[in-house]
């Protein structure tokens, strides 16, 4: 009984080991086809060689790559040329409103 709890565990390893030689590969591939500095580069390098954790690591601190300025969309306005009717509506309500609690408050009445 004993000897079946030591394969299981190896096999638990090595398992394991083999899903983060998998993920450092990953991390690998990913670092030569970056347009980064060589500083990051060999930095990615030794951080994703890390057993277990370093893929995991160098996946969460690694920054997604910049797209180019013609591919990014145009600049969007915050909106507010795009409903002006809508806008003066509201804002002429809103005044006809307040414009007729005030004249309540004071007593005249149209």
């Amino acid at each position: 009984m004993f000897g079946t709890d030591k394969r299981m565990s190896t096999l638990a390893l090595s398992i394991v080991l083999g899903i983060s030689a998998i993920g450092t590969l990953f991390c690998w591939l990913r670092i030569v086809r970056s347009n980064d500095s060589r500083g990051f580069k060999i930095a990615g390098f030794f951080i994703s060689a890390i057993p277990v954790l370093g893929p995991f690591i160098f996946l969460v601190f690694d920054m997604p790559s910049s797209l180019p300025e013609d591919a990014r969309a145009p600049p969007r306005s915050m909106g507010t040329e795009l409903y002006t009717d809508i806008t003066r509506k509201l804002y002429e309500r809103r005044r006809r409103y307040l414009t007729r609690l005030y004249s309540l408050r004071r007593g005249v009445r149209k």
